[in-house]
């Protein structure tokens, strides 16, 4: 598969939950890899999370995935699990996104789709339910809720 276009993640998008392909404004980006890896989201994992500035607390579940740029060096991603132990969640990020996070998960099947927006920013996002989504790239604008 071809990770050096969005063509994965959007394949990813196609069988998510939230049905997210076709409901996308055309301006949406989407994460690209040239060299991809993927990573278990779990406590026990966090010294290989770490060499890349990911960590991960609490008690995950199965399933949970971060997709990152081989040889990436994040500043500050820290991914949380609720008390449920959340599953199969999944987190795409580029080493082009100069973004922070600050997830928790909470409930299972959520999708984080960071791509590269040119802005430092810093999110701090919670899930819970299932399956949700945040999509967050070029053009993306938030406002308070």
């Amino acid at each position: 598969m071809n990770f050096a276009s969005d063509s994965f993640v959007i394949e990813f998008l196609r069988k998510h939950p939230s049905a997210l392909i076709g409901k996308l404004p055309d301006h949406t980006t989407l994460p690209t890899f040239d060299s991809p890896i993927s990573l278990e989201i779990s406590e026990k994992n966090n010294k290989q999370l770490s060499e890349f500035g990911i960590k991960a607390e609490g008690l995950f579940g199965e399933g949970n995935k971060i997709v990152i740029e081989a040889g990436a060096n994040f500043r500050s991603i820290a991914i949380a699990a609720g008390k449920l132990k959340p599953a199969n969640n999944v987190i795409f990020i580029p080493s082009s996104s100069r973004a922070g996070l600050q997830i928790s998960f909470s409930g299972n099947n959520h999708l984080v789709c960071i791509a590269a927006s040119g802005a430092v920013v810093r999110i701090n996002a919670t899930f819970r339910g299932s399956g949700s989504a945040l999509i967050w790239g070029a053009n993306t604008k938030s406002r308070g809720v």
